[in-house]
This record gives C-alpha cells, structure tokens and sequence, in this order.
C-alpha cells in the first residue's frame, strides 16, 4: 500500500475498518507486511488499532508475528496499542514474536 493511495481512497469514503473474511482491516495487512509507510498513513486516517481478527489478533499481533519491529514500535507508541492483549488462543504478541523465531 502507498501512503496517497491510502489517502485518496479515505478521501473518498472507505471504510477503514472493512475486513476480510477473516476479520482482518487494511492495517492488519499493513503491520503484517512490516509497512511503516502504510501504517503510517492508516493510523494518521483513524484507523483503530484494537481491531481484532476472528482469530483474535490485532494489528499488533500480525506485525510481532512478522517481526516488524519498527511497526510493532508504532502501533504501541503512537497508536496506542495494548502489548499484553491476547488473542482467541490466549497468545500475546510477544508469543507470536518468540514462535515465529522473530
């Protein structure tokens, strides 16, 4: 995703919050993708960061699962992000960073 991009369809009237089939918004796959710039952008739009999958992983689970650092560092400093939530298998991100070997 690019920052413009991002920009211009919020501008428009996307949803930020629009999820997949598995529950997952347009930062979920930002933070998974180690995207600081899409992040970025997302978070400047009001995307929430509390916005769980229905696996129960936030956007700061799939960045610890990634081993985005700079964007877990983001999603707690700036967005606001709980580190010690925990997802539908009782995981917090720091299990999933430890799991993935990241």
């Amino acid at each position: 995703m690019n920052q413009q991009v991002i920009t211009a369809l919020h501008q428009c009237g996307t949803s930020l919050e629009r999820r997949d089939q598995h529950g997952c918004a347009a930062l979920h796959f930002a933070s998974a993708q180690g995207n600081l710039a899409a992040v970025t952008a997302l978070l400047d739009a009001g995307a929430s960061v509390a916005t769980a999958s229905t696996a129960g992983d936030t956007p700061l689970h799939t960045a610890a699962s990634a081993g985005a650092a700079s964007v877990v560092k983001l999603l707690v400093t700036r967005g606001g992000a709980e580190s010690c939530s925990v997802n539908r298998s009782q995981r917090t991100p720091l299990h999933l960073a430890a799991s993935n070997g990241k």
